[in-house]
């Protein structure tokens, strides 16, 4: 967990960073898992819970650990919660927002 933060940290956190090796196809497999969790939201024959227990697990195997996997684990699991207290949009908005971006930003900042 990051419990500080220095000079090193902001400058990796606020430049663009190539792709290298298969990070591209890992980035391409995690927006996939989460456009199914998207379908599953607005499709009721589909089991969301199920959709983003698989994102999770894809998080959890594509990403190396840091600050921005942990974060994008712990939005993944409420969105069954936003979904049903909030809505679609916002489960949505969480999913792109605080779970795909930060999962991907892990493999970025963190290899």
């Amino acid at each position: 967990m990051l419990t500080s933060v220095n000079q090193k940290d902001i400058d990796n956190w606020f430049i663009y960073h190539q792709p290298k090796g298969d990070q591209v196809d890992r980035y391409q497999v995690i927006r996939d898992v989460g456009k199914k969790v998207a379908i599953a939201i607005f499709d009721s024959g589909l089991d969301l819970a199920e959709a983003v227990i698989e994102l999770g697990e894809t998080i959890i195997r594509l990403c190396p650990d840091g600050v921005e996997k942990v974060y994008a684990m712990g939005h993944c699991r409420t969105i069954n919660r936003i979904f049903r207290e909030r809505g679609a949009y916002h489960a949505i908005c969480c999913l792109r927002f605080q779970v795909i971006m930060p999962a991907n930003a892990a493999i970025a900042c963190n290899e």
